[in-house]
């Protein structure tokens, strides 16, 4: 059982409105659209009348599979309007582009620009937001209590969060474990993760993420086997988005198994790791008490990780790069020391154009190796 103490949305925050004809209004179709374009045109310009300058927008990529629920989306913001083109100004550029997509005016449905300050908040779903413009959390402390038994994996419900800052924030759980944290879901966009305390059993994200920047943030984590699988369990942190920085953080944990690592960038099914890349990762500190795995384990496409410390203990490995989106992976200036592990392993596929320099590695095991 699950009951929300704090939500922020609609009337309708437990329903996804934004893509529902029945709240929506309907749809309009878009020529196609680019990733980093600030303008979209329509297929007919008489449609820009349903718009004007201030509306809140979903932009989909489709909406024939409804029922599939979770379809790739840009919110924005209108910024301009020209009726005789039939193009509409967006305020944030696009992270992804679509090749035949569809434009609902939302505004009626979105809650914009709310948040919390200096409070704290604890039960078994302490806080949810839906389909929010501009939410910041700072200064707070979330609890969740775990006294009725096993929470839903999703123990924080944010969906489709546009705009969005966690700004030091003490999370954790009681009575008695932990929990699996869901960062903002569901085409979550902007996001700033910063100065926050974070203990957790895992921390995952991933549903067309873009665009968050993690800083000097404090994660404590105790991934273990006790939840659905798919869920976290197997994992500390995964960072499954677009355009993703980790920087200047550090992290504890370890027990992460089944093939998964301490910290990773792709947590999802294979056909989302077309929507996942450009990760940047450095200046962290991993302390990695992993048990025949991986510290960091990088698979999507064009990794870096750079002047890191990773620190672990027996024969858990340094770090794993693997799968051919990872190519053109740079691990450079990093300073590993470990127990018996792998330093860093490259997978067979990712040796082309990958840059490895400039790394320190102190292990009794071996200290490079590719792995076939």
């Amino acid at each position: 059982m699950e009951n929300t103490v704090l939500a922020f949305g609609t009337t309708n925050f437990e329903t996804i409105t934004f893509q529902d004809t029945n709240y929506n209004g309907g749809f309009y179709a878009l020529q196609a659209t680019q990733a980093e374009d600030t303008q979209i045109t329509f297929v007919s310009a008489a449609d820009v009348a349903h718009f004007a300058v201030g509306d809140y927008v979903a932009i989909y990529a489709y909406t024939d599979d409804i029922p599939n629920d979770l379809l790739p989306t840009e919110t924005s913001q209108i910024t301009s309007v020209n009726p005789l083109t039939g193009v509409l100004g967006l305020a944030w550029p696009l992270a992804r582009g679509f090749s035949t997509p569809s434009i609902a005016n939302v505004t009626p449905l979105a809650t914009t620009n709310v948040g919390i300050t200096n409070l704290t908040i604890q039960g078994t779903e302490p806080l949810t937001a839906t389909e929010v413009f501009g939410l910041v959390v700072q200064n707070s402390t979330i609890i969740f209590d775990t006294t009725p038994g096993p929470l839903d994996p999703a123990a924080l419900e944010l969906n489709t969060i546009r705009n969005f800052q966690f700004i030091g924030n003490t999370i954790t759980a009681i009575n008695p474990g932990q929990v699996i944290l869901e960062l903002p879901q569901r085409n979550s966009e902007n996001g700033l993760i910063q100065n926050n305390t974070i203990s957790a059993k895992s921390v995952v994200f991933w549903e067309y993420a873009a665009r968050w920047n993690f800083n000097g943030n404090h994660f404590w984590l105790f991934p273990d086997s006790t939840t659905t699988v798919g869920y976290g369990q197997d994992v500390g942190i995964a960072i499954s988005g677009l355009d993703i920085t980790f920087d200047g953080n550090d992290v504890h944990g370890g027990n992460a198994h089944g093939g998964y690592a301490l910290l990773q960038d792709l947590y999802a099914v294979g056909n989302y790791a077309d929507y996942v890349g450009n990760i940047t990762i450095t200046n962290n500190t991993l302390y990695c008490q992993e048990s025949n795995s991986w510290c960091v384990q990088l698979e999507t496409a064009n990794p870096v990780f750079v002047n890191n410390r990773v620190y672990a203990t027996g024969p858990a490995a340094g770090i794993y790069i693997t799968s051919p989106l990872t190519e053109t992976a740079r691990i450079q200036g990093n300073y590993f020391s470990l127990g018996t592990g792998i330093g860093i392993a490259l997978g067979s596929e990712t040796t082309r154009q990958s840059v490895v320099s400039g790394n320190t590695i102190l292990s009794s095991g071996p200290t490079l190796a590719v792995l076939h």
